[in-house]
């Protein structure tokens, strides 16, 4: 046990035998801290309360500034020792520490530096940290340690919050595009018979009731087209997917993905149906579709999206015309001509495919339609 943590325990222990309960199973809320900043000016010295977590403190002898974050953002509390009841404040600082979560209850005011502040004259501790919070200034940029505990990653990196909520904003946008234009959400299994509608090694469980083995769906594909020959025309749905396959940056083992079908709709409309939704998906961010930025590029979707051949595009980028490679083997010694490395037991198809992977893919970079 860290000694940070052993003094944090100690802490606790310290307000157990006051007779205070460290993790209160009701609070008191009257606002958010950033509609305490909002409601600022009219609320005169109104009485409010608000919680969130402790994430610095600076103390000024009589007088300590906290900051203090909920999820609508981080604001301050101006503790005064005057403000609080005799005794509390030297208690109040020997039991706080970063990460606790607090109770705040008090009247607006401005700092001498015009900062908008909340003075409490009660201040209670409703959640103890026991384990410290990941070190402020450097972050949280150990990757595998954000990936296996994300709520490490989400304190620490205020972006990675912000990715979280735009990926919220997306689902909802790609449902209200598909409500609008008449498709129907569905659920589909995740436990088949049969893995089906894509080529992946799927993960495999046992029903004890059936005494049979299933699958965790590798995609939704087979059972929405069941519905469309029952009779839906328009279906979709976001469907949490699982391929018992390689972990990198592009793949995990279970992933959402989102599948729609259309009667009587060709792939041409198709393109121009899903060139609609990147733009909605984009508006619903409240971004500029010609100017998306991306690792470095700016990315253009306020234009008709070109609609280039796979064959074309391989033509262009690497000078191979695939229309000539007829024989897996001839493809094969094609490819490691161009330092592309392919297995003996590949064949055609997946030959190309990795040409295209290693020569083509990394210079695409505006968004298109490869077809």
């Amino acid at each position: 046990m860290i000694a940070e943590e052993l003094e944090r325990r100690t802490r606790l222990a310290r307000l157990v035998d006051a007779g205070r309960d460290p993790y209160p199973a009701r609070v008191h809320k009257t606002h958010s801290v950033a509609a305490f900043k909002a409601a600022f000016e009219s609320l005169g010295s109104a009485t409010v309360s608000v919680v969130g977590r402790v994430r610095a403190i600076r103390r000024h002898g009589g007088l300590c500034f906290v900051r203090v974050e909920d999820g609508s953002g981080e604001g301050q509390l101006m503790v005064r020792k005057d403000a609080l009841e005799e005794g509390a404040y030297t208690f109040l600082f020997e039991t706080l520490d970063l990460g606790d979560f607090v109770e705040a209850t008090g009247t607006p005011a401005l700092t001498k530096t015009g900062e908008q502040s909340l003075v409490p004259s009660t201040v209670r501790i409703i959640a103890k940290a026991i384990l410290p919070l990941p070190e402020k200034w450097h972050g949280l940029s150990d990757t595998e340690k954000r990936f296996r505990e994300r709520e490490l990653d989400l304190i620490a990196n205020a972006s990675v919050r912000e990715t979280f909520r735009s990926r919220a904003a997306i689902v909802t946008a790609i449902r209200s595009f598909f409500d609008g234009h008449g498709f129907l959400e569905v659920d589909t299994p995740i436990l088949q018979h049969i893995a089906s509608g894509a080529n992946a090694r799927p993960f495999v469980t046992h029903h004890e009731a059936l005494d049979e083995d299933l699958y965790l769906r590798i995609a939704p594909e087979l059972f929405l087209k069941r519905l469309v020959v029952g009779g839906f025309e328009r279906v979709y749905e976001i469907a949490r997917c699982f391929r018992n396959e390689g972990i990198d940056f592009s793949h995990n083992p279970e992933f959402s993905q989102v599948e729609a079908y259309a009667a009587y709709m060709e792939y041409e409309e198709l393109m121009e149906l899903m060139e609609e939704l990147l733009r909605h998906m984009i508006n619903a961010l409240g971004k500029d579709p010609a100017h998306i930025e991306f690792q470095g590029d700016v990315l253009d979707f306020s234009k008709p999206l070109p609609r280039v051949s796979y064959r074309d595009l391989i033509f262009e980028h690497a000078g191979i015309d695939i229309d000539q490679l007829a024989d897996p083997v001839d493809a094969r010694a094609v490819a490691q001509e161009h330092h592309v490395d392919v297995s003996e037991t590949d064949g055609l198809a997946t030959t190309i495919d990795q040409i295209f992977k290693k020569l083509v893919r990394p210079k695409i970079i505006q968004p298109i339609f490869v077809t």
